[in-house]
């Protein structure tokens, strides 16, 4: 960072620039990524360098792996009653819409409130959550902010070095 604090709107403008160059640069890592993934096999380790004895770090392809889920949970459950009955219960489930309404309704009314609008229900509890910062580029900007990330590339992409 530079050594003048920097404004409210400096900043602001600086993340919009920052948000920006963040999604053409993970554009660009995706179809990087599927070029190489079409180029070498799985298995393949590279490691780039900027010539003798100056390694940049390795970039690797690796293997397909097993990973287990469960596709049928009815199926499941059924045999495992079957063969584990002591590690099977019954749970007791509230619809996902029946829940979602009633946060829903009680986020707008600041207070817990059921989902035919009945007042303090147990269970629904109400917090604040953590203000954050959140910049959005207009598309239609997006020139006009290549143009400025192009000629403050180096400006932005300090990081106290």
């Amino acid at each position: 960072m530079s050594v003048r604090q920097m404004t409210p709107t400096e900043l602001a403008e600086r993340l919009l620039l920052l948000s920006a160059l963040e999604k053409r640069v993970a554009a660009m890592k995706a179809e990087t990524q599927a070029e190489l993934k079409a180029t070498v096999p799985p298995g393949t380790t590279l490691k780039p360098s900027l010539g003798p004895g100056e390694q940049l770090g390795t970039v690797s392809f690796t293997l397909s792996n097993l990973r287990a889920s469960v596709a049928d949970m009815d199926a499941w459950a059924a045999w495992a009653e079957k063969n584990y009955p002591q590690n099977v219960s019954m749970v007791l489930v509230v619809a996902d819409w029946l829940t979602e309404k009633a946060l829903a309704l009680s986020t707008k009314a600041g207070r817990p409130v059921g989902p035919g609008g009945e007042l303090d229900p147990p269970g629904i509890t109400l917090r604040p959550t953590a203000p954050y910062v959140s910049a959005r580029p207009k598309p239609e900007a997006m020139p006009a902010l290549w143009a400025q990330i192009r000629d403050r590339l180096p400006e932005l992409t300090e990081a106290g070095e």
